[in-house]
């Protein structure tokens, strides 16, 4: 298996990634072609014999044990590759991308390998003449009422959060329907579900959900499976929020609006919820073992579900809530 790292976010970087793939795809002196699409069936991954440490420089962890789905050498993503938990590992403002293709079934290193020392965000299994999956990871977070938010920074997160996963998935979709392959998104329960201060990620997972709706139903006389995985408060394990940064961004917040909106709302009440979000970046669950498994089921279940859910069971019934609640009770209860 090849292990290849490539940033990208704008139009231009994913033309040249999408060349780039295409082109090892093409080329069967780097074994691009590992056979029909039998090689990689719907409900397993080929086996390993040797395993990937967390720490090497292709960074992805295969181990010769019982995987999530009861398969041996289910592919993993370690959690030694979240920044909180390996600090050495270097995180891209935007994203990156990750491409894994087969070959002989065995772990390969080379210079594809060794390009790789960020955390895994997209990856690729070629599958026949195309490319079995995609998974959409990048994303960034912010906080802030309302009036605080300035409209830069609406457009910074979805620029990363959305826009950046319709690119890539664009680019790549050909390869994707030719394999029959998988399309997987990394939403949130915050793209199913409101939350106060939250409204420029809300924005972009909620965008991102219906983007994964519309293409999964497009995509399903193709034979294409396209997946939402939906997790709860992970800030804990990824970092993506941390307290010197909420106070970084919230001053900009507080010097960035008018006087009269930091009139009517008050320092006080500014700070208090300061405060709560700095609380909040070190809560939640520190384990991603349950994203972990639902992206290994997504990407390797012969029929996976449309959405995943990994979370602890108040999120969970907070999102059945504000989800089948009348929203005006939904808000009563949980906001109010």
């Amino acid at each position: 298996m090849h292990v290849l790292q490539l940033d990208v976010c704008c139009e231009q970087q994913v033309a040249r990634a999408l060349q780039y793939v295409e082109a090892r795809l093409e080329d069967p002196a780097r074994g691009n072609h590992p056979g029909p699409s039998s090689h990689l069936p719907k409900g397993r991954l080929l086996p390993a014999d040797e395993c990937i440490s967390p720490g090497s420089p292709a960074g992805l962890y295969r181990a010769p044990c019982m995987g999530p789905l009861g398969l041996p050498g289910s592919v993993w993503l370690h959690p030694a590759l979240w920044p909180p938990v390996s600090p050495k590992v270097s995180v891209s403002p935007f994203w990156t991308g990750q491409f894994l293709w087969l070959e002989d079934g065995l772990p390969r290193e080379g210079e594809e390998a060794a390009l790789h020392s960020r955390p895994l965000t997209k990856s690729l299994l070629s599958c026949g003449a195309g490319l079995w999956g995609l998974v959409n990871n990048a994303g960034i977070s912010s906080f802030g009422d309302v009036e605080f938010t300035s409209v830069e920074k609406y457009q910074r997160v979805a620029d990363i959060n959305l826009w950046g996963t319709l690119r890539v998935t664009k680019a790549f979709l050909p390869l994707i329907r030719r394999a029959r392959g998988r399309i997987v998104n990394m939403s949130s329960m915050l793209g199913r579900m409101a939350r106060p201060m939250r409204s420029s990620y809300c924005i972009s997972k909620f965008g991102l959900e219906a983007f994964s709706d519309c293409l999964r139903q497009e995509m399903y006389r193709w034979g294409v499976s396209v997946v939402a995985i939906e997790p709860s408060n992970f800030i804990a394990a990824t970092g993506i929020l941390t307290p010197e940064g909420i106070e970084a961004e919230a001053e900009c917040m507080w010097r960035g609006a008018s006087e009269a909106v930091r009139a009517d709302y008050g320092e006080a009440d500014f700070q208090e919820k300061l405060s709560r979000m700095k609380g909040f970046a070190h809560s939640g669950l520190q384990d991603v073992s349950p994203v972990l498994d639902a992206l290994t089921e997504a990407l390797a279940a012969r029929r996976p579900c449309s959405r995943y859910t990994p979370m602890e069971a108040s999120w969970w019934l907070r999102l059945q809530a504000a989800t089948h609640l009348p929203s005006a009770l939904a808000d009563w209860l949980f906001v109010s």
